[in-house]
């Protein structure tokens, strides 16, 4: 099966679209929630979940993706405070396409999983 092309930043391997289906069939609970606010236009664009990124020969696959907007959102679990380095080159090499990225909390969206809309709905109006 040949490679998928992202509109964003190159060709997407089929590993990494394996295993992005996978998180899509697994999501955590925080982005489970978080979908529920964000799937069929509920904001009035489009968000694609779990969302293959290929920049600059790197890998990455993002919880949400606005591609009319450019923008990404990740829900950060426990992990990520083990990760912090190499999220902040991911982080770095995703902005430097010009995308916007918003960060929330597991805590942050299963506390208040309308206010992360809402921070997500007045970022977009930014935009």
């Amino acid at each position: 099966m040949p490679k998928r092309k992202n509109v964003v930043s190159g060709d997407v391997p089929e590993h990494m679209k394996d295993l992005a289906q996978e998180n899509r069939e697994n999501p955590t609970e925080a982005e489970a929630i978080l979908w529920k606010q964000l799937m069929n236009k509920n904001l009035g664009v489009t968000f694609w979940r779990q969302h293959c990124l290929n920049i600059d020969d790197h890998n990455y696959i993002v919880d949400f993706f606005c591609e009319s907007l450019n923008l990404v959102v990740e829900v950060d679990g426990p992990a990520h405070q083990f990760n912090q380095k190499n999220d902040a080159i991911r982080e770095w090499r995703i902005k430097k396409l010009g995308t916007r990225m918003m960060r929330f909390s597991n805590e942050e969206v299963l506390k208040n999983p309308k206010r992360v809309a809402n921070k997500i709905l007045n970022a977009m109006n930014e935009i």
